[in-house]
């Protein structure tokens, strides 16, 4: 009698033991996934792959390793942990990328399982692309910049086929009415990168100040990248026109500009620069007025 007791204390013991771990087993449903610009095709299916400290990404090269770093430099700063990039897979907790000639140009396909997580594409932009879909299916405090506890790094196991709708997929910056630092225009291409945009519109010159350095004519950048105060409103807000009184200025130099071009490179974007002319061209004519 008293072995049978036993037996049913280990029953009952294990039972609960089990609906425990159901419980806090991680179940996804659609609503879960939410990655901007929504894949072409998707299927959800049973299971999840978690992220640990030993789970390794499989490159075959240097762009492949670039392309990993956009989460494994992530994971460095959320989790601490140094996550192995190697030429070889191990039998389970991998990220691996593969090489198919019959997708097209920036079409991937994202096959993830409990046991690895495979990216197959053509080639390097559809491997970015890829990437960048596995980043949003992660928990979003993956996007921390401080180390984060109490965090499953879990993502649904999923098989996705996706390839952009258009091939032009572009955003303007106009930095000539605002000029905006290389460290805000390198977020704004990385934040290209992750919603899988593929043209950058740098809108250099305008009325309102010319923002690139031309060395034969030094003067568009003394005097034209500068002026004295900026519009409230618009135009037609108030009459007379009101200012704000502050002082607005600043332009790239031509190894600046090539930098930003090299950075939309390894995030596969095109720079396509826009000077203004005849028209818009007041700060070119303020600073050489015979132009006028």
């Amino acid at each position: 009698m008293n072995v049978l007791k036993k037996v049913l204390v280990l029953v009952v013991v294990a039972v609960t033991f089990s609906c425990q771990r159901v419980k806090e087993a991680t179940v996804f449903t659609e609503n879960n996934i939410a990655v901007i610009p929504k894949p072409a095709h998707l299927q959800l299916n049973a299971g999840s792959f978690q992220f640990s400290k030993n789970t390794q990404f499989i490159v075959a090269n240097a762009a492949q390793t670039e392309i990993a770093s956009i989460l494994t430099d992530k994971f460095k700063k959320v989790s601490g942990w140094n996550l192995e990039v190697s030429a070889q897979a191990p039998k389970k907790d991998f990220i691996q990328f593969v090489v198919n000639e019959n997708l097209e140009d920036e079409a991937y396909k994202l096959d993830v399982n409990s046991d690895r997580v495979i990216i197959i594409s053509k080639g390097n932009a559809g491997f970015l692309y890829g990437m960048e879909t596995l980043r949003q299916l992660l928990p979003v405090s993956i996007e921390s910049s401080n180390l984060v506890t109490n965090t499953k790094w879990i993502i649904p196991n999923v098989s996705i086929n996706d390839q952009p709708r258009y091939k032009y997929r572009g955003l303007m910056l106009d930095v000539s009415r605002h000029f905006f630092k290389m460290d805000y225009v390198k977020k704004t291409i990385d934040r290209m990168a992750m919603l899988k945009m593929n043209v950058l519109h740098f809108h250099l010159v305008d009325d309102q100040g010319w923002r690139i350095e031309i060395k034969k004519y030094p003067k568009l950048t003394e005097i034209g990248s500068q002026r004295s105060e900026t519009m409230v409103d618009y135009f037609y807000t108030h009459y007379p026109f009101k200012y704000d009184g502050k002082p607005h200025g600043g332009f790239y130099t031509q190894d600046e500009i090539k930098e930003v071009v090299a950075y939309a490179q390894s995030k596969y974007i095109t720079v396509i620069p826009e000077i203004e002319l005849p028209g818009h061209a007041l700060a070119a004519i303020a600073s050489y007025p015979e132009l006028s």
